[in-house]
């Protein structure tokens, strides 16, 4: 892999768009979901998601994709989440909801005529990890979801899970071109000690057991249960 490619995996995080107004995600809503409701813009790295609440006061979480991230990737996801709710029903992961003609995702060009993929998903109610401060129980907690989050994962394919990820470790010696651009030469030398140290060892990551999961289990993608302030039931949110 050259080192376009290497720049090229995960592009789509860096790709600027025209954000969705408000205005045109409530009209999306109603349109392809029959939800008439307000919305509520989040912030997020890459797309434009906003919480939807209907009439009745349900909640929903309706995200309108980068133009940039491809379908198949969004497709696994999507996919995922259906896996997950099979194998372990009670995972507090969100659910995605069909559109008014069945469809778990929705492609549609945009205002500013930019294609986008659209998705409803359940609602998860509750606070950031990272803007609490977090209970021994609830640290031991992050540990159980994520395991039981692993060991659901455990069986699922799909094609786009097999493309290039810079956080891959599989791919971490693609890398090692990029350390020719850090100019700070004491931290170029500590990198490429480590690198030289991973390569000592990559044969026997590559014999390891391979599978989908959950690489960015942060306090910032992970939501507290509110009514258990005290405890916590953490819920990923991504």
């Amino acid at each position: 892999m050259g080192n376009s490619d290497i720049t090229l995996a995960g592009h789509d995080l860096a790709t600027g768009f025209v954000n969705m107004g408000e205005a045109e995600a409530v009209a999306l809503a109603r349109c392809h979901f029959g939800i008439a409701g307000q919305v509520r813009r989040l912030a997020t790295e890459k797309d434009d998601t906003f919480r939807l609440t209907d009439a009745a006061g349900r909640q929903y979480i309706l995200k309108v994709a980068n133009p940039a991230e491809p379908i198949a990737e969004i497709a696994l996801q999507v996919e995922l989440l259906s896996f997950l709710h099979q194998t372990d029903v009670a995972l507090p992961v969100p659910a995605a909801i069909p559109d008014m003609q069945g469809r778990a995702m929705v492609e549609m060009t945009d205002a500013a005529g930019q294609r986008r993929c659209v998705r409803l998903l359940t609602y998860l109610d509750g606070t950031p990890l990272d803007s609490v401060v977090a209970s021994a129980r609830q640290r031991e907690k992050v540990g159980e979801v994520l395991a039981r989050l692993r060991l659901a994962m455990a069986g699922f394919e799909h094609p786009a899970a097999h493309r290039t990820l810079l956080w891959d470790v599989q791919h971490l010696a693609s890398l090692q071109p990029l350390l020719a651009t850090v100019e700070d030469a004491e931290r170029r030398q500590l990198l490429e000690r480590g690198m030289a140290r991973f390569l000592g060892f990559s044969p026997r990551i590559r014999a390891l057991p391979c599978q989908v999961l959950h690489n960015d289990f942060s306090q910032s993608n992970i939501i507290v249960d509110p009514r258990h302030s005290a405890e916590g039931s953490p819920q990923n949110q991504r």
